[in-house]
């Protein structure tokens, strides 16, 4: 319901492809769990029942008389305040349960947005903007207390190939286009969403083979042995491109003028 009595109180938007927060609002403002609760119904936007609520947020302390959910939701509404429209950013509770307003929205629902369903279509001007929208690894810096974020799993993993999936595309574009500066950006995002994944080294790594630096080469994978670990093989991929990079590096610098 529309309250036209309250003033604008500040706009709401989720950061959530890199350090998770609540843009504008200073850390303890909220309350403990409002970021969780706030990003488990934006990523449920269909509307969640409060049982599920419950379940999702306090596994391994529901019972229908507890009211952790409606408590929580109560304070962060509170502090949330209203949309321009004058409705709430976050409604009052109906029979079919929670849900926000629809123009709360993150950085994730944005990159959808430019993204489209296929990275290949993706006009270059809209692939760029997505990729600039990411500033680290999914959900970076939430709380890992037990019970908390436990429910994350399936999204953050949506996040981490949807990011690494626009950036090779990025990359490669930018690679066939000569525009390396670019080609960079993509593979420090790629690298940077997942470090694990060898992936965005691979990138790194190229990069500095077509440039002819042998310097900022020999550092990357010195990066990538020190994250990634020797205990198991690099990936064949990997290792065949290490393998290439001496006869790589030299016939680049070759090239140049």
């Amino acid at each position: 319901m529309i309250d036209s009595t309250v003033s604008t109180d500040r706009p709401v938007y989720l950061r959530l492809l890199g350090a998770a927060h609540v843009e504008g609002f200073a850390p303890g403002e909220l309350p403990g769990r409002s970021l969780e609760l706030l990003t488990y119904l934006h990523l449920n936007p269909a509307g969640v029942a409060g049982v599920q609520v419950q379940h999702a947020l306090w596994p391994d302390a529901y019972v229908p008389s507890n009211g952790h959910a409606r408590t929580l939701a109560k304070q962060t509404r509170s502090v949330l305040g209203h949309a321009p429209d004058g409705r709430r950013w976050f409604p009052e509770a109906t029979k079919a349960g929670y849900d926000l307003h629809p123009a709360l929205t993150s950085d994730w629902s944005d990159f959808q947005r430019l993204m489209g369903p296929d990275p290949s279509h993706t006009p270059t001007a809209a692939l760029i903007d997505a990729v600039r929208l990411v500033r680290g690894q999914p959900l970076d810096g939430i709380t890992r207390r037990p019970g908390w974020w436990t429910w994350r799993g399936p999204f953050e993993e949506a996040m981490i190939a949807g990011v690494l999936a626009a950036a090779s595309e990025m990359y490669t574009r930018a690679m066939g286009a000569g525009r390396l500066s670019d080609a960079r950006t993509a593979a420090t995002i790629a690298r940077s969403t997942d470090p694990l994944n060898e992936t965005g080294w691979r990138m790194e790594l190229r990069l500095a083979m077509v440039r002819a630096d042998p310097i900022t080469y020999a550092q990357t994978v010195a990066d990538l042995y020190a994250t990634v670990g020797t205990a198991h093989p690099l990936d064949t991929e990997t290792a065949q491109l290490l393998a290439h990079a001496p006869a790589a590096l030299r016939a680049a610098a070759s090239h140049r003028p």
